[in-house]
């Protein structure tokens, strides 16, 4: 518990729902401190953050890069090309990560 002096307690107060505690000391002065309850949803919200954009930047937007190359590979111009170079360059630890999954080798021709 927080105490900002020597001076005597007077009242202590909890608020239900928003996992702050008020400490109201002589003088009128006002602490609040976080809860563990409060703390703990929090952490585990920028845990869930952290999972979030992580997943976003080595799987989805990667996965979405193969198949637009795979699309416009051999039909680009140059702008288009750089474009492309700078997103490999960018997202290219997911690319790694995706990589042993993915073939976009062109198919044998079918001989008839």
């Amino acid at each position: 518990m927080l105490v900002a002096s020597n001076q005597a307690i007077e009242k202590v107060d909890r608020a239900s729902g928003d996992g702050l505690k008020t400490v109201r000391c002589k003088g009128s002065l006002s602490i609040s401190t976080v809860s563990m309850e409060a703390l703990s949803s929090t952490s585990l919200l920028v845990v869930l953050l952290y999972v979030a954009i992580g997943g976003i930047y080595l799987v989805v937007l990667p996965a979405l890069l193969f198949l637009y190359l795979k699309q416009r590979w051999y039909t680009a111009r140059s702008i288009e090309r750089v474009l492309m170079y700078f997103m490999v360059f960018l997202l290219f630890p997911g690319l790694l990560l995706l990589s042993p999954f993915l073939n976009f080798r062109p198919q044998p021709r079918q001989m008839s």
